[in-house]
């Protein structure tokens, strides 16, 4: 946020997106086990984990945003 103040440019806030959807959790994981050459049943590969990789709402964060940006 200071960088965004120091250098006078609007201020964005965005979350880690790896797929769309949240019913794409699955289907993802599905894709990194094919992309790594590992399997589902693999306890020692790659995986997103908490299922919140997927394109949050803009609603979701504003209260957030909001609350960091001093609520301007």
């Amino acid at each position: 946020m200071r960088l965004s103040q120091d250098a006078g440019i609007p201020l964005v806030a965005t979350n880690d997106v790896h797929y769309t959807y949240a019913e794409d959790e699955k289907p993802h994981d599905m894709l990194l086990c094919i992309q790594t050459g590992k399997k589902l049943s693999d306890e020692n590969r790659m995986r997103y984990e908490g299922g919140q990789y997927y394109h949050q709402i803009r609603k979701r964060y504003a209260g957030t945003v909001s609350l960091c940006a001093g609520g301007d």
